[in-house]
């Protein structure tokens, strides 16, 4: 099956795409100094995006937008993109509010008179295929769409061709059957625990926090989730997470020799290890504190994923673990900043504590 046949497949199989729906394809563009490999794959995300558009505009009414790379995860779109994506009329209600959205400031209350802005006078998009390099998962933006207006959202940062053919090739419902077994283990837990051989030790405090799941079907109103898929996350309670978390890869690359994020009361405290994205990770949490929030706990559950250089992909692999740093305030955290990376652990030990005991996750 040709790629073409494959992105029409996952708009009308995996988002539902429907005749009389009008689906919104984004990407960004780069704009910043980087080797020549992700100078390549950087160059081809429009090209990917562009495919999308068009099959999309065969199956439906289709939109398209490029913006200029934001230079980090969780950054808020431009304002432009949001105009497409809940219409000018709506967006003129709330444009004095522009700056404070991007710059992801907005008061409780000020998010809640957009919001109802949003449900009330609203003429939202039914689909969104996000190809920016940078996630836009952890914005206001997506969470406005799929909580508010009720779209279909995926999100797909740093995608790259080959995982057409790789973890988007699973079938659904095998995927769903392995993401269901593994919340099925986890839902309910207080406390995890996680140990590998590479020194990583740390725990995480869950209680009252739920679980979410990730399969890659996204036809049901308000759906959000990867493409490509598989996994099951949780925002852990904020200042409770405590260990050392020892990560072997950054984003796109295999870091020079491993870090270890020491992890103290919910806060990256330290970095041990002399790999450049150690100085990039403290830069950015120097500018932004709350960056150094432990903001998710995820597993991966996708049997087809393997790539450990991409961190899409490389989050969905099963029998890992990832933890991430930064903004968890779209799927049940407290905080929100413009950051949110993720860090793969490959052959942790986990081991879920209930009120009813505690046993390890044990993969088949």
């Amino acid at each position: 099956m040709n790629a073409d046949r494959i992105i029409k497949k996952i708009l009308k199989d995996n988002m539902g795409l429907k005749p009389y729906e009008r689906c919104l394809v984004f990407t960004d563009i780069l704009n910043e100094d980087v080797d020549e490999k992700e100078k390549l794959r950087r160059k081809k995300l429009p090209y990917i995006a562009k495919a999308f558009f068009e099959e999309a505009n065969s199956l439906a009414k289709a939109f398209y937008f490029e913006y200029g790379s934001l230079g980090s995860p969780a950054g808020e779109p431009p304002f432009e993109l949001w105009e497409i994506a809940f219409g000018k009329s709506c967006t003129s209600q709330f444009k004095h509010l522009k700056d404070k959205i991007i710059a992801k400031t907005l008061s409780d209350e000020e998010k809640a008179f957009i919001e109802d802005i949003v449900k009330q006078k609203c003429d939202c998009v039914d689909v969104i295929i996000a190809l920016p390099n940078y996630s836009t998962s952890h914005t206001f933006f997506r969470k406005l769409l799929t909580n508010s207006c009720k779209s279909r959202f995926a999100s797909m940062p740093l995608f790259d061709e080959s995982m057409l053919f790789g973890p988007l090739s699973i079938d659904i419902e095998e995927l769903k059957d392995k993401t269901l077994q593994v919340y099925e283990v986890v839902k309910n837990a207080k406390i995890i625990k996680i140990n590998a051989k590479n020194g990583t030790e740390i725990e995480f405090n869950l209680e009252g926090r739920e679980f979410l799941t990730d399969y890659g079907l996204l036809d049901k109103p308000g759906s959000f989730g990867n493409l490509p898929a598989g996994e099951v996350f949780i925002a852990p309670n904020e200042g409770k997470t405590n260990g050392y978390f020892v990560a072997e890869f950054g984003p796109t690359f295999k870091f020079d020799g491993n870090l270890c994020f020491v992890i103290k009361n919910g806060m990256l405290n330290e970095i041990i290890g002399s790999d450049n994205y150690a100085k990039t990770l403290k830069k950015i949490i120097d500018q932004h504190p709350q960056a150094a929030n432990v903001a998710e706990l995820g597993i991966g559950t996708n049997t087809k994923a393997k790539d450990p250089l991409n961190i899409l992909e490389a989050e969905k692999i099963y029998r890992t673990i990832h933890m991430a740093l930064g903004d968890n305030s779209s799927f049940g955290g407290k905080v929100s900043v413009p950051f949110h990376q993720d860090f793969v652990l490959f052959n942790p030990n986990v081991i879920v504590i209930k009120d009813d005991g505690s046993r390890y996750l044990n993969f088949d």
